[in-house]
């Protein structure tokens, strides 16, 4: 990136709450090769868990898909639940850079959220990281009773690429 780019994205950023500001604002928004997408991948950070949930790692699927289990203390059961697919282009990201989002819903609405860690491109190609979060819907389904997760409450939702991924 130029002086005068980055200037002028540090601008941009400066309009946004500080508390909102992450290093992957500062970031150009184009991945134009091997180089880029590292550097889009070492600023992807993982946040912390909410006091108040379990979180758990757990492998699902014939290709032992890794998901994180978000799980109040006190659940009621059996609860609803969220498979949560998260953001990053398809190339970038983790269940781990979601863990403050996905303890905060499980929190607040009291159920058990599976957050799916997707195989990424363009090492995995698709469809393998949308197969990744269908084993892990399935998984959910298929454990409904040992979760304590009613199966008639199961929604899928995810933010940006994952929200397509959801769709």
């Amino acid at each position: 990136a130029t002086v005068g780019g980055m200037a002028r994205r540090h601008r941009k950023v400066a309009r946004v709450a500080p508390d909102l500001r992450v290093p992957a604002l500062y970031a150009p928004m184009s991945l134009s090769g091997p180089r880029s997408l590292q550097a889009g991948r070492s600023m992807m950070r993982p946040t912390p868990v909410r006091e108040g949930v379990v979180a758990r790692d757990e492998r699902v699927g014939p290709d032992a898909t890794r998901v994180v289990v978000y799980e109040p203390t006190g659940r009621s059961r059996p609860s609803g639940a969220l498979v949560w697919i998260h953001g990053g282009g398809l190339v970038m990201g983790s269940a781990d850079t979601d863990h403050d989002l996905c303890s905060l819903v499980a929190a607040e609405l009291g159920i058990l959220v599976v957050s799916v860690d997707y195989r990424l491109a363009p090492e995995h190609p698709f469809p393998l990281g949308l197969d990744d979060c269908e084993a892990a819907l399935e998984w959910v389904h298929h454990r409904a009773a040992d979760l304590g997760v009613d199966p008639t409450r199961i929604a899928v939702g995810g933010s940006s690429a994952g929200g397509g991924l959801a769709a």
